[in-house]
């Protein structure tokens, strides 16, 4: 008798938690004389189905929902919660942590070779953004940065449709070390970031543009590799928010007319920034300088 997880489609997996239980049941295995080790093996044939290791319980879609929630920067104690039916434990996730081979994915990152893919459009837009997670290594918990940046020339006119944008000539590059590393963080990061754009994009006739959250690393990284530096869309309209604030109306219906004015350039500006217009928001900004009935 072994126990072993029922798992569902990973599309689910995220969604029906309670799905994923630990049952006993009986499973049968199989036994077999291997001619190239000329000695009887035994096999699972459930195992080979799910394409799952041998002597592994854990299947491969919960591997994958757990690699997400690291990468999403969930703590091993908020996974464990999640899915408290799973029964595992934190050097159980950090064990399938292990298992991906980070140290190995990131160094394929920048051996492999692409065909360059050469910028025909004004900037080349890339984006950075960092999490934290700490992990459990040798019964000491260690804290981990997964740093992430993403490239793309544009939307995809072509793949595009209404309801989904998409983006054209995407790369992703993604490492993880220990905070501990202080060097790394400073210095080898921007050689690594610079010689994987230099390996898949030409941009001798275009400007990098750098997008983050605001954190002063990453304005003093932009600066560092040359690059313009700019809000993400959400830090955008965030920061737009604290300059323009006003209340909800599910808190009160009744707004005064100076939260009214602020409401209406919250949103006015809100739909020239989702229709790319920089050039027409800077041009609408001005104009409010010399408007004196905008009170604080």
């Amino acid at each position: 008798m072994v126990k072993m997880v029922i798992f569902c489609e990973e599309k689910d997996l995220l969604q029906k938690k309670q799905s994923m239980v630990i049952l006993p049941f009986l499973e049968h295995y199989f036994v077999f004389f291997n001619k190239d080790t000329n000695k009887y093996e035994f096999v699972f044939l459930f195992d080979k189905k799910v394409g799952r290791k041998k002597r592994s319980r854990i299947s491969i879609f919960i591997k994958i929902a757990i690699w997400k929630l690291m990468d999403s920067a969930k703590r091993q104690r908020d996974i464990m919660d999640m899915y408290p039916k799973l029964n595992i434990s934190k050097m159980t996730i950090t064990n399938i942590n292990k298992e991906i081979g980070f140290a190995k994915l990131f160094k394929e990152q920048l051996k492999t070779k692409t065909e360059k893919i050469i910028v025909q459009t004004p900037y080349l837009y890339a984006g950075v953004d960092d999490s934290f997670s700490n992990l459990t290594k040798y019964r000491k918990i260690e804290k981990n940065m997964f740093r992430t940046a993403y490239f793309h020339t544009g939307y995809d006119e072509i793949k595009s449709t209404k309801s989904k944008n998409v983006l054209k000539d995407k790369k992703i590059f993604i490492v993880m070390k220990s905070v501990k590393n202080k060097y790394y963080l400073i210095k080898k990061y921007k050689k690594e970031f610079l010689y994987f754009l230099n390996q898949n994009f030409n941009i001798e006739n275009c400007k990098l543009t750098l997008a983050g959250d605001g954190a002063k690393w990453i304005q003093k990284f932009a600066n560092e590799i040359g690059a313009i530096f700019i809000l993400d869309q959400f830090h955008l309209m965030k920061e737009l928010k604290t300059i323009f604030p006003y209340r909800r109306r599910k808190i009160t219906k009744n707004l005064t007319d100076n939260e009214k004015i602020r409401k209406q350039i919250y949103w006015d500006m809100n739909k020239l920034f989702k229709n790319g217009d920089p050039d027409e928001a800077i041009k609408y900004l001005k104009k409010l300088i010399t408007r004196k009935n905008i009170k604080e």
